[in-house]
């Protein structure tokens, strides 16, 4: 995939693991990627950027995944971009239905989300 160019994901996760984790598995599905440990700084980037993906921390202190989701699909220019919501509260995500949000719960596996960013990326590369 190496010869091929990388579409830009970001992460924005509070935990610093689980990002490398996340950063890692996409890397390896062939994106480019950054990651942001703050709600407010992600969405502060997100002014300035359209990334290809987006994964998104539902539980982070400043502003819930649910309000971070509100606020970027209320951008025009981001409201079609995916969006990996994680979380380890499925109850949390049950009213979640909305196209472009794929729900993931943690622990998110390595293999799982590496094949689903993959499949992602191919799809966007057309």
């Amino acid at each position: 995939m190496t010869d091929l160019p990388a579409l830009h994901a970001l992460i924005i996760e509070d935990d610093r693991n689980i990002s490398i984790i996340l950063a890692e598995a996409l890397k390896q599905a062939g994106f480019n990627v950054e990651v942001i440990h703050s709600p407010r700084h992600g969405l502060a980037r997100l002014a300035e950027i359209i990334p290809a993906l987006i994964t998104l921390d539902m539980h982070m202190p400043e502003y819930s995944g649910l309000d971070m989701l509100a606020a970027i699909r209320a951008d025009p220019r981001l409201a079609a971009v995916p969006i990996y919501l994680i979380t380890g509260d499925a109850i949390a995500t049950e009213g979640v239905d909305e196209p472009g949000v794929t729900v993931l719960i943690k622990p998110v596996s390595f293999v799982k989300l590496r094949q689903k960013a993959a499949a992602l990326r191919a799809t966007l590369m057309g």
